[in-house]
């Protein structure tokens, strides 16, 4: 019955809700704090969002401190999202959107047309995005409101992302014959940077680095990543993204990515080349989300029956056993398999179902990493 609520900004410790306590676990997995505030339902006083430092957590009717309860904000609210550094938050009720200073509760601004905000990386810019009843994308400035960007009256935009650097916005909008397409401008100059040659583009997400774009295409058995400093498509795999696909998925450095195979269990994706790392196929239930820790160690898997799993330390390429080291273990695991065909093998690193000269280069080129 848990709802995962991620880790607390710059530690491993992790918070995990059920209908009436928030629980915190540290990063070996010991309880270490109870918290008298559960999941709630939709109709009862469950927490909506915690802020990434966990000193505030917003309920439906306002924000409390968590400390000890104490009322910061009253209102009704129905969905609210901070800024990474929880300076700010965005209050949401229908189509009316609220921005606060949380470190007063002051309201900065406030707009009765908006719709599915996010945050670049250092809150200063604000998306805006609608579908219903109108079609729009803008990003505007956090502290003042003011509109930075808007997308063209002219395109039906039916999905919206930023960019964590604040000056990219992706828009998947209603091509030629009602196909979606995507496209990627640079706001700051009003500029395509990239129109993707893919139909029926479905979700997208934007790397922490922003130098990355992956997108879910049709039905969403075919993701592609795209390379926006070369504007090169860099490859198309037949994983699938996971539901609530968002940048928690990538782990810090943008090097590596959480999918969901088509089988339903997670892969870790190397973000440039597309190759796969690491799957995880002990569980018998699809997954639903995942957030990494903010240094990287420490990867949460949520799946469809609330089951939540740790994994200590992200994947390292040619690190056999998953001890967290490239070494002689792993070098000699590959020579003692080589030549196996099969599919299986530990030594097997790229996955092409033999291990061979391929996967003796990548213990070899990675020898040493993370020990």
């Amino acid at each position: 019955r848990w709802t995962p609520r991620g880790f607390r900004a710059g530690t491993r410790a992790f918070w995990v809700s059920d209908m009436d306590t928030t629980y915190v676990f540290d990063a070996q997995g010991q309880l270490v704090q109870q918290i008298p505030i559960g999941a709630g339902t939709s109709f009862t006083g469950g927490a909506i969002a915690f802020s990434p430092d966990r000193q505030w957590v917003v309920l439906r009717d306002g924000v409390r401190r968590v400390s000890n309860q104490q009322v910061a904000l009253n209102r009704l609210i129905a969905s609210a999202l901070f800024t990474r550094d929880s300076r700010r938050m965005v209050a949401q009720n229908g189509f009316a959107v609220s921005v606060y200073d949380a470190s007063n509760w002051q309201m900065l601004w406030e707009t009765t047309d908006g719709g599915f905000p996010a945050f670049s990386a250092d809150g200063t810019r604000l998306l805006l995005h609608r579908f219903v009843s109108s079609s729009f994308a803008r990003v505007v400035d956090t502290d003042t409101g003011q509109l930075i960007w808007v997308a063209p009256s002219n395109l039906l935009v039916y999905r919206a992302q930023i960019a964590p650097n604040g000056r990219l916005v992706g828009i998947v909008y209603q091509g030629n014959e009602g196909i979606s397409r995507l496209r990627v401008y640079d706001i700051d100059t009003n500029t395509i940077v990239l129109e993707s040659p893919y139909d029926h583009v479905q979700q997208i997400v934007f790397s922490p680095n922003s130098r990355y774009l992956i997108a879910s295409l049709g039905d969403g058995n075919t993701t592609v990543c795209h390379d926006l400093q070369t504007g090169q498509s860099l490859w198309e795999e037949g994983h699938r993204l996971p539901s609530n696909f968002s940048v928690e998925h990538f782990t810090p450095d943008s090097r590596y990515v959480v999918l969901k195979h088509s089988w339903g269990y997670p892969v870790v994706v190397n973000v440039a080349t597309g190759s796969t790392v690491r799957e995880f196929t002990g569980r018998p239930y699809e997954l639903i989300a995942a957030t990494y820790s903010d240094d990287g160690t420490r990867l949460a898997l949520q799946y469809a029956d609330t089951t939540v799993e740790v994994a200590r330390h992200i994947p390292i390429e040619g690190d056999t056993n998953d001890d967290g080291c490239v070494d002689d273990a792993d070098l000699l695991t590959v020579l003692f398999q080589f030549g196996q065909t099969s599919y299986g093998w530990s030594g097997d690193l790229n996955r092409d179902q033999r291990v061979d000269d391929a996967d003796l280069l990548i213990v070899l080129f990675n020898f040493s990493s993370g020990c």
